[in-house]
C-alpha cells in the first residue's frame, strides 16, 4: 500500500469513526456531538480534495455502472451534508449560538432524516469504492 492510499484509507476511516460518533449522540454532550459533527465536515472537504483526481477522470473515462453510481453518491451525499449541516447549525446550543436560524421547519426532525440519509449513501459509496478497488 502506498503512502497517498493510505493516507486516503486513513481519511475514510477517520470519517466513518466521526460520523459513527455523531449518531451515537445520546452518549455524549451537545458539545461534544458539535465538535465531531464540525470535524465529520471538516475531513469530509479534506477526503474530496484527496480524491480530486476522480472528479477529473469523470469528464474523461468511460461512464461505467460503478461509476456511475459513485458520481450519484457523491451528488446525493452533497445534499444530505449540506442538510446535515444547515439544520446542525440551526439546532446549535453551543458553537454556533449566535446564529439564528429561524424555526421555518422542525430542525431536529431534518437533521435526524438527513443524518440517516447521510449514513446510507455513506455505506451506498463506500461498498463502490471498495468494489471498484478490487
Amino acid at each position: 500500500m502506498t503512502e497517498k492510499n493510505f493516507f486516503r484509507n486513513f481519511i475514510a476511516l477517520l470519517m466513518l469513526i466521526l460520523f459513527s460518533a455523531c449518531l451515537s449522540n445520546m452518549f455524549f454532550k451537545s458539545d461534544l456531538h458539535e465538535i465531531s459533527g464540525c470535524t465529520f465536515i471538516i475531513v469530509a472537504i479534506i477526503h474530496n480534495l484527496v480524491n480530486r483526481n476522480f472528479y477529473r477522470r469523470i469528464s474523461n473515462a468511460k461512464l461505467t455502472k460503478s461509476l456511475l453510481m459513485n458520481c450519484i453518491c457523491l451528488f446525493l451525499f452533497s445534499i444530505t451534508l449540506g442538510a446535515l449541516t444547515f439544520s446542525g447549525v440551526a439546532l446549535s446550543n453551543d458553537i454556533f449560538v449566535d446564529m439564528k436560524i429561524p424555526d421555518i421547519v422542525n430542525w431536529r426532525i431534518v437533521h435526524k432524516f438527513s443524518a440517516i440519509a447521510t449514513l446510507l449513501v455513506l455505506v451506498i459509496h463506500l461498498r463502490c469504492s471498495v468494489r471498484s478497488e478490487k
